[in-house]
């Protein structure tokens, strides 16, 4: 099971600088089997580099919170 209150200890050290380029994300599920569900808001909906933004979260997490084995934008 993965700790959601270290899932959003690391979200919340990111979160500036989606805020900066007028982006954002809301954490929408974080699964037993270490799925974390994320949707993107404001211009990261509709950037080009969103995947690569998603992926450089999910080496993140996986650094920082045991059991995370993906990221996935919704």
């Amino acid at each position: 099971m993965v700790d959601r209150k270290a899932v959003m200890k690391v979200f919340e050290t990111i979160k500036p600088l989606f805020v900066e380029h007028e982006g954002n994300f809301e954490v929408k599920e974080i699964t037993d089997d270490g799925v974390v569900k994320v949707k993107l808001i404001g211009t990261c909906q509709l950037c080009i580099y969103k995947e690569k933004t998603t992926k450089a979260i999910e080496a993140m997490l996986k650094k920082e919170v045991p059991g995370v084995k993906k990221v996935q934008a919704i």
